[in-house]
């Protein structure tokens, strides 16, 4: 039976229960509630002057105004949410009836049930329609896209239109719409263009959130859903994504929680975590892996410990031929004797050598060496003259006075401390002073010295003793001499001086790094230091600078600063420790190649030694405005000995580098010209350039691959084996061969 349809007066109308609508009395700005057969039940006065409702749940109708919209309980008649914007076409609700969108010609406002603004999204043409989908998030229609809003304002598109549609329902993956035919047509939402990253904001289920992340890419919700779930297969899974994007910290995590040590030691390996590394070495020996705590060996280059592996599972062959091989003499007679007749045959000059990688540091503006005056010249026409037959050639003299302070050693009485600090007790040991700073009046100091096992926080508190055999411990340093300064300098820089009276000593108080007002006056902190890294880096720029200009003494004092400097240095993260250790690598380089052509330069009757001194240069892992400069001066020097073929080779070296300054290229390939006719060198140099070598650091000799060497425990140089227990001629702070740990520079190693 069809029931009789009724009629009435009103400018907008909207049901607000089961069996009651609201219609809208413009003129009087009344909102009369009627039931189903059009009987007015209640009439109520609008606290804004509304020109439209919208259905805002049971009980409540959204008024809009020219500029706003208001909230309305029809049953209390008070004003539930309020809410300023421009004027509103549509209101669409969410099926939770949590929040709502309400959308302008070309804007959409989205807030919450109270009208609380979520976010405002802008279009540069007219917005069509708009649902909510099960997940709540806003699919709107625009003329040519199907776009989405999060609550949170991220939008994007999702898919583009041929024609335009208007939104009425999502149910699931598929939207259904209106064309302007009033046809109703349904799609599928394509997760391919975006939508994944969209859903796993509101998706509840932790599986699903997790699938979602991982396909849209976001790795860290992915990490929490992982948590949450707890299983194998997704910790492996989200590994696989997390190695694919390269964070490497979900990946060790990851790992971690699959158990997985064999991908685990790699990925400590790749990533330069010895530290760890050497962990799984402990933990596959506990867990009698044999083959997993021999890989961490091999990826720590730990040879001992290969001999050990292989030793205790019975290999005795291959453990002498490692012992051997790698120079370990006492382990391979042992081995040796063990063995018996069985001993297998090591290949003479088969011995492992570990070269030093290059390690391009900073160029910045040293890049163009086009000005560099490195005293070393060849004129064009001294080629051509060669080329012409006249090989008569005379070594320039060199113009190079440069003196190298030479500092003897240091007594307590040259501290220079405070008039009013003790005097420290000394005991001097050869060329090493030990100094012993008083016992510590202060209680911060203490704390300093119990709470750290970083040597400049030892020094800052005065405690220089125990500071010099971290040191030693550390770096195996045992000259301490050039770090007197430095010791001085962090001990007064951590403290302050307060004058109470006239006739009173100064009140000595600790400075902390770190300090801040919401700091507990009850936590002590770490104490200030006077030294950073930025100051490093600075000095490398300057002597960096310094070489271009051929100031080579000024240059190596920068650089010899350094290397004073970085056994005092405190960095915070493992990073930064990271950059400091390859600082090391880099001016420790620099050190060894200015001692060379430094001494080169006082050769002046020695031209062979000169020669093979320019030649040792070049392979020092210099900047490659430096390299270039290096091979330039080792070429012209070779070249005025009518050494051709080593020039040659220089020459070929620099037009490899491809120099921009078309000067050395042109006087490199008239060089090669030259050579070319006769290709001989007059006299024999200690010098292979086809056999990879590294150059010792006292005796400036080469020392290829395959024969024995030894090297500093802190800037890493090599020497030859008769400078086992010398002083490091290049840090001039270590005992070469001595035992050490290794650098401590930051709290981060020790946590």
């Amino acid at each position: 039976m069809v029931q009789e349809s009724k009629r009435g007066v009103g400018a907008a109308a909207v049901f607000v229960a089961r069996n009651r609508f609201a219609v809208l009395e413009k003129s009087t700005n009344h909102v009369l509630v009627k039931n189903l057969k059009n009987e007015i039940l209640k009439k109520s006065l609008l606290p804004i002057a509304t020109d439209a409702i919208f259905y805002a749940g049971t009980g409540n109708l959204l008024c809009r105004a020219e500029d706003r919209v208001v909230i309305f309980d029809l049953q209390q008649r008070v004003v539930l949410g309020d809410l300023q914007t421009s004027f509103v076409r549509y209101a669409v609700w969410s099926q939770d009836m949590e929040s709502v969108a309400l959308l302008s010609k070309h804007s959409i406002v989205i807030a919450d049930k109270k009208l609380l603004h979520r976010c405002t999204l802008h279009e540069t043409i007219r917005v069509k329609s708009g649902a909510w989908d099960d997940n709540g998030v806003f699919i709107y229609t625009t003329l040519t896209h199907i776009k989405y809003c999060l609550p949170n304002g991220d939008s994007g598109i999702i898919k583009t239109l041929d024609v335009p549609v208007y939104v009425t329902k999502i149910y699931g993956n598929t939207i259904f719409c209106l064309d302007r035919d009033g046809k109703n047509r349904h799609d599928c939402l394509p997760t391919a263009e975006g939508f994944p990253q969209v859903a796993l904001y509101f998706v509840k289920d932790e599986r699903t959130r997790f699938n979602l992340a991982l396909e849209s890419g976001n790795i860290e919700k992915a990490l929490e859903s992982a948590k949450k779930i707890d299983e194998k297969d997704y910790w492996y899974r989200l590994g696989l994504e997390a190695l694919r994007q390269g964070n490497a910290g979900i990946v060790e995590y990851a790992y971690q929680k699959t158990k997985n040590f064999e991908r685990l030691s790699f990925h400590y390996l790749i990533t330069g975590n010895l530290e760890k590394l050497s962990k799984m070495m402990k933990i596959a020996e506990v867990k009698n892996d044999v083959m997993g705590q021999f890989h961490d060996a091999l990826y720590l280059g730990d040879v001992r410990e290969r001999v050990k592996i292989l030793e205790n599972a019975g290999h005795l062959p291959l453990a002498y031929i490692t012992a051997a091989v790698h120079g370990l003499d006492d382990i391979a007679e042992r081995l040796a004797a063990d063995l018996g007749d069985n001993v297998p045959s090591v290949p003479a000059g088969k011995k492992a050598s570990l070269l030093i990688p290059r390690v391009q540091g900073e160029t910045e503006d040293y890049e163009e060496a086009a000005d560099a005056d490195w005293g070393e010249a060849l004129d064009i026409g001294e080629v051509d003259n060669l080329q012409n037959g006249d090989i008569s050639l005379m070594l320039e003299d060199e113009v190079v006075h440069e003196e190298n302070d030479e500092e003897g050693g240091w007594d307590l009485e040259d501290l220079d401390l405070p008039a009013d600090a003790e005097t420290p007790k000394t005991a001097a040991v050869g060329r090493s002073a030990i100094f012993v700073a008083p016992t510590p009046g202060m209680p911060v100091s203490q704390i300093w010295v119990q709470k750290s096992s970083l040597a400049a926080e030892h020094a800052a508190a005065g405690n220089f003793d125990t500071a010099m055999r971290l040191l030693s411990r550390q770096l195996g340093i045992r000259n301490f001499t050039p770090l007197k300064s430095q010791f001085i300098d962090l001990h007064l820089g951590s403290h302050s001086y307060l004058r109470a009276f006239t006739s009173a000593p100064l009140i000595s108080v600790a400075v902390e790094r770190g300090w801040n007002e919401s700091a507990s006056p009850n936590v002590r902190g770490p104490p200030a230091l006077v030294f950073s890294f930025s100051q490093l880096e600075e000095k490398l720029k300057a002597g960096y600078k310094a070489t271009t200009a051929g100031k080579f003494s000024e240059a190596l004092r920068q650089f010899l600063s350094i290397l004073h400097t970085i056994p005092l240095i405190v960095v915070e993260t493992r990073r930064e420790v990271d950059e400091v250790k390859e600082l090391i690598i880099i001016v420790k380089e620099y050190v060894l190649g200015l001692q060379m052509e430094l001494k080169r330069r006082e050769l002046k009757d020695n031209p062979i030694r000169q020669q093979e001194l320019a030649a040792y240069f070049t392979h020092c892992n210099l900047q490659l405005p430096h390299l270039r400069l290096a091979l330039l001066n080792a070429m012209t020097v070779c070249f005025k000995a009518q050494n051709l073929s080593t020039a040659a080779n220089f020459a070929r070296r620099l037009l490899e580098t491809n120099p921009s300054n078309e000067n050395q290229a042109r006087t490199a390939r008239q060089v090669l010209q030259a050579a070319e006719k006769n290709m001989k060198d007059a006299t024999q140099l200690n010098y292979d350039f086809r056999n990879p070598f590294v150059v010792c650091g006292a005796t400036y000799v080469p020392i290829y691959r395959g024969q024995k060497d030894i090297t500093c425990p802190y800037c890493s140089t090599h020497f030859v084996p008769s400078q086992q227990g010398q002083l490091c001629t290049v840090c001039e702070l270590a005992g070469v061969g001595a035992d050490a740990s290794g650098l401590l520079c930051s709290p981060s190693q020790i946590r």
